[in-house]
């Protein structure tokens, strides 16, 4: 059952749906992609927490990368979609709406990476709900990745 409390909402078109990272949601994407989650990890950590000029965005993720994310972010929130499903989805929501909510997905099953980003920017919207932000629980910081997540 996915925590209720982690939960970030993506807008797409007329439908809002559920964006989550679990423990299974993680492990799909790591079988889908053959890397480890905490190449991402890294990657949202560092996006979140770089300035960027007013108007600019932070530093994307490939399409494919984007899209797997995603993918495994909606089942992982009670969505259960295909790959081109989640394809879909993102370009009904528009890429940095969908990159602005897994940016707040990864923050809200983790902690980090949540930075200065604009949630209400490109086709859909992108907002976390008003929950507050957990820590971890063990206080260590995730492992460096050697892979990079794009």
């Amino acid at each position: 059952m996915t925590d209720t409390k982690n939960i970030v909402q993506l807008r797409a078109g007329d439908e809002t749906y559920g964006l989550a990272f679990t423990t299974e949601a993680q492990i799909a994407y790591e079988d889908e992609m053959s890397c480890d989650f905490s190449s991402v990890l890294t990657f949202f950590m560092k996006a979140g927490t770089q300035k960027h000029a007013e108007g600019s965005l932070p530093q994307l993720l490939s399409v494919r990368t984007t899209r797997a994310l995603l993918w495994a972010a909606l089942n992982g929130g009670g969505t259960k979609v295909s790959m081109k499903q989640a394809g879909e989805i993102m370009d009904r929501a528009g890429y940095v709406a969908a990159f602005t909510a897994l940016l707040h997905a990864v923050s809200q099953a983790f902690g980090v990476g949540e930075g200065d980003a604009d949630t209400t920017k490109g086709k859909g919207e992108a907002a976390a709900k008003s929950t507050p932000k957990r820590k971890a629980t063990t206080g260590a910081k995730p492992p460096e990745a050697s892979a990079s997540a794009s």
